[in-house]
């Protein structure tokens, strides 16, 4: 089973420090919390650069994700980096992984969000290029309907 941690006011890179160090917090919280509970990843949202250049933001969230998988690897759970607004392609999503460099940091795909990358060779560069920890393929769409 996988959690997603909190992402609504919870930027992982804020340019406020008050309000980045209470999202941190509480997402921390999430990645002990699932490993108590035993789950097998904590799915995050990279955010957006708001207020900060992506040159200033992609260190900064860099170094945090390695943080949370030093934290997720003490808890015995991965951290799986969904594909949102950012990551905003394939090749951002696998740069970042690939910069972070962890073992219990992969990629979490959310196949309703590929529609921000356009294009379906995305999910195959990802798979192919990325230890992805969690590939977990949600659907925003509700199986009843069909």
């Amino acid at each position: 089973a996988v959690i997603h941690a909190p992402f609504v006011q919870t930027p992982l890179v804020s340019p406020n420090p008050h309000i980045e160090r209470e999202a941190r917090r509480q997402i921390l919280m999430s990645v002990r919390a699932a490993g108590a509970l035993g789950l097998e990843a904590v799915t995050v949202h990279a955010g957006l650069p708001t207020g900060m250049t992506q040159e200033e933001f992609d260190p900064r969230l860099v170094e945090f994700l390695q943080i949370l998988g030093e934290e997720a690897e003490r808890a015995g759970t991965k951290i799986g980096l969904e594909n949102w607004r950012y990551p905003a392609t394939p090749e951002d999503h696998i740069r970042l992984l690939e910069a972070v460099d962890h073992p219990a940091v992969g990629a979490t795909l959310d196949v309703g969000h590929i529609c921000y990358w356009f294009e379906n060779e995305g999910i195959t560069a990802l798979t192919d290029e990325t230890a992805v920890a969690n590939y977990q393929a949600r659907l925003h769409t509700l199986i009843d309907q069909i």
